[in-house]
């Protein structure tokens, strides 16, 4: 019986909100919050005031009515814009996101066309970091949906409308960011190459070179047997010096490459023990061997060293240089 409790709830509050008083003004239908009471420009210049004291709702209220009953005055499209303004405030990002769309879809020169998109990028980033959205795509209901799919559909569309401009930028990097949170490695890889070839001198362009570098990171350790990864991380590294040799963050990517060749290194002593538990001493030392010549400083290869000193036998008859000994 519990069970049928929070969707019953859900439908009387929808039910609710669908029942507020309604009069018709002039031929249009809208709630009686939403009666003009002034002529255009001054429910403009009350809304306006407010905002400056970030009365979000109030001057919500003011910016509906305008749309509503004067479509065709002069404020309308400027009134249109900041109605997501305040949605955004009031933290209906989905609602606010679906009016900056409306907004930037006419065709008349929008005067807040590139704050629309700013807004839109700051939407996504919102949604990436966890925000919800309303159920159905509906604001009759809760803010319980991921959003996350939209937060991808907003990127995508900062890129493809302004594909050269700083926010552009900025949208590469949170799409890339979000696809890495999603584990598509692949696909986050990609599209910050797409920012570092886009935007090459860009500081974001430093962001991309080392999150692809921790990206190389996390799949060693899965997949600590497959070389192409080692040697593209250490493609990035020397790309990354090359075009940023003062930044900061090259010394967190070679940290990571370090991290990689110990993941490696380890994965070869391991090996190595296997064997030798296997009664395979021979074998046990060409993967010692090997995590020494190409992990010379891989904490592990010193571990390497001392199973070597007891496999002297086998070293002999494989014929190891001395050097590779203690």
């Amino acid at each position: 019986m519990k069970k049928n409790i929070l969707p019953f709830a859900v439908a009387i509050a929808s039910l609710s909100s669908l029942s507020a008083a309604v009069t018709n003004q002039e031929g249009q239908i809208s709630k009686s919050e939403f009666t003009p009471k002034m002529s255009a420009m001054e429910h403009y210049n009350t809304a306006m005031q407010a905002m400056e004291q970030k009365s979000w709702r109030v001057a919500l209220r003011n910016f509906i009515v305008i749309g509503i009953h004067y479509p065709d005055s002069q404020v309308a499209e400027d009134a249109f814009y900041f109605q997501a303004v305040c949605n955004y405030h009031l933290m209906e990002y989905d609602i606010a996101s679906r009016h900056f769309s409306d907004y930037l879809t006419q065709n008349n020169r929008l005067r807040y066309f590139e704050d629309a998109l700013s807004y839109k990028l700051a939407i996504a980033e919102k949604f990436k970091e966890g925000a919800k959205k309303h159920l159905f795509d509906s604001e009759k209901f809760p803010k319980w949906a991921s959003a996350t799919e939209d937060s991808m559909a907003i990127y995508e569309e900062i890129i493809s409308i302004i594909p050269n401009h700083e926010l552009a930028a900025k949208a590469l990097l949170g799409k890339a960011n979000l696809m890495h949170k999603m584990n598509d490695f692949k696909g986050a890889i990609e599209n910050f190459h797409t920012l570092i070839k886009r935007f090459p001198k860009h500081p974001l362009a430093s962001d991309a070179y080392l999150a692809i570098n921790e990206i190389y990171f996390e799949q060693s350790h899965t997949e600590y047997q497959n070389p192409d990864l080692l040697e593209l991380a250490k493609l990035n590294l020397n790309r990354f010096i090359q075009n940023f040799p003062r930044d900061g963050k090259v010394e967190e990517a070679k940290e990571y490459l370090s991290m990689m060749e110990e993941i490696h290194a380890k994965g070869l002593y391991n090996t190595g023990i296997f064997y030798e538990r296997t009664k395979k001493p021979k074998a046990s030392v060409i993967y010692y061997v090997t995590a020494l010549e190409k992990f010379p400083n891989a904490p592990s290869t010193q571990r390497c060293k001392a199973r070597l000193s007891h496999l002297k036998d086998a070293v002999n008859e494989l014929q190891v240089v001395a050097e590779l000994t203690p």
